[in-house]
């Protein structure tokens, strides 16, 4: 089934003042849908205009409608003939744009904060022939507002953002282990915010060189690992993301065996692309 012929009746969802805006982010491709009288007209004008190509062109068996979608890298185009547009009665509509729209990260992200806040829930429609998950709202007015998401994961040979963060959390069991200070900190931005023993700082790299070096040149650990498997979640937007993580320790220090359960939050934001630990807040089991 074509991905836009389906007009979704949704209930007009009124915007709470309270809450998370639903929409946080957005990208392209940008999209809209236009109501014309003359489709191959259409078609070449805003090839011309926008520089997109036809994609598919679809009319129904009795002509009542006919439906073109446009597009490139940056813009999806709808171009919509249908003869309810031209009937003189209540009912008509008129020409013009139609529909508005963007891609989001995920439509269904989406559509849970419309229900948190409404009650009601979006529908949510795969389109497997165009790849796309799509939601529509609409406002007060009727005026469709249309969101769209990848069907599927792009393949691709780059860990996502959550496996980079994971492997960055990794990593940091590991450094403690080898004792590989400079390792470390070549992961972690100059702006850090610590939260430890009820107090909250923000140490410089220096700062916090000073402060691990002898720790790690005294103290031989045996064991430093994940007692379950971490939580990690990234922001809509790709930059920022967490980890929530159980830690054993075994460590031996000035003739001492040591061993501790630790909960902590490191704080990850993607600077100039890449990702930095930004802060960490932690607690110990007593």
């Amino acid at each position: 089934m074509h991905r836009l012929i389906l007009i979704v009746l949704l209930l007009a969802f009124p915007a709470s003042s309270h809450g998370e805006s639903w929409i946080t982010s957005y990208k392209a491709p940008a999209y809209f849908a236009v109501d014309v009288g003359d489709v191959d007209s259409a078609i070449a004008w805003y090839s011309q205009a926008f520089g997109v190509e036809l994609v598919d062109d679809t009319t129904a068996e009795d002509g009542r409608w006919r439906i073109a979608n446009l597009g490139n890298e940056h813009v999806s185009i709808e171009i919509i003939f249908d003869r309810r547009s031209t009937v003189a009665d209540g009912d008509a509509r008129f020409r013009g744009l139609v529909k508005t729209g963007m891609s989001v990260a995920d439509v269904r992200v989406v559509a849970d904060r419309v229900e948190a806040d409404t009650g009601e829930r979006p529908r949510v429609l795969d389109f497997e022939a165009h790849g796309i998950r799509l939601i529509q709202l609409h406002d007060p007015e009727g005026n469709v507002i249309q969101l769209h998401s990848p069907l599927h994961d792009v393949p691709t040979d780059e860990p996502t953002d959550e496996q980079a963060i994971l492997q960055m959390h990794r990593d940091v069991l590991r450094y403690h282990i080898e004792g590989d200070l400079d390792a470390w900190m070549a992961e972690e931005s100059e702006s850090y915010v610590s939260a430890n023993r009820g107090e909250i700082s923000r140490p410089s790299i220096e700062d916090r060189r000073a402060r691990l070096q002898p720790y790690l040149e005294s103290t031989t650990f045996s064991e430093y690992r994940d007692l379950v498997e971490p939580v990690v979640r990234v922001s809509e937007d790709g930059t920022l993301g967490w980890v929530i993580c159980q830690v054993q320790i075994a460590s031996e220090r000035d003739g001492e065996q040591r061993n501790s359960v630790w909960a902590w939050v490191e704080l990850y934001a993607k600077q100039d692309g890449a990702w930095r630990r930004v802060g960490n807040v932690s607690n110990r089991r007593e």
